[in-house]
Parts: C-alpha cells; structure tokens; sequence
C-alpha cells in the first residue's frame, strides 16, 4: 500500500500565531487528532 492511498490531500493548517482555543476548534471540526502548524508555507509543528 502506497502513503497515496490513505494520506488526506486537502489538509488543513493553523498559525503559529493563533490561539489554542483557534486550535481546539478546527480539530473538532475536522474530527482531526492533529492539525499542522505553519509560517509561510513551512511547517513548523504539528
């Protein structure tokens, strides 16, 4: 099996800069375990 085939393709990120309330939400939103943090379009965290 490929990382293609169970890998999410509209991925959803937040700003280091946002609140972790901002955070919290998203993830609930998405039913999401993480949310990838980024700064001009680098990761920076997870």
């Amino acid at each position: 099996m490929q990382i293609s085939n169970v890998m999410s393709r509209d991925v959803q990120i937040i700003a280091p800069d946002q609140t972790l309330r901002d955070a919290a939400a998203t993830m609930k939103r998405l039913d999401a375990g993480v949310l990838p943090v980024a700064e001009k379009d680098k990761l920076v965290g997870m």
